[in-house]
């Protein structure tokens, strides 16, 4: 499914209507320029293959949450408080390493 316009920068909506269509149309714009490798003021540059416009070419992508295990979960999941955690997370840089893990 394509997009029908790109949307302003975290959905503000102090844009008029004519302002949200204008933002759209320059970012596609952008987009399919950088798409053939033109840039405004900065020369030619190669084409972008992996780029494409969103609200041209549809996309087959699918929402997949990200599972990470990291520093912050690991705090989380070892601590049994808040105030446990930040200690914890201000006391060694240690916990961000795999040695912290036992790997």
């Amino acid at each position: 499914m394509t997009l029908d316009v790109f949307n302003p920068p975290g959905n503000v909506t102090d844009l008029s209507p004519t302002g949200r269509k204008h933002w759209s149309n320059f970012l596609a714009d952008v987009t399919d320029r950088a798409i053939r490798g033109k840039s405004r003021g900065e020369g030619q540059r190669q084409p972008r293959a992996q780029f494409y416009n969103l609200t041209k070419t549809d996309t087959d992508a699918i929402h997949q949450d990200v599972s990470w295990i990291g520093f912050p979960r690991q705090v989380m999941i070892r601590a049994t408080s808040d105030r446990q955690r930040w200690i914890a997370a201000d006391g060694s840089r240690d916990l961000q390493t795999n040695t912290a893990n036992g790997a």
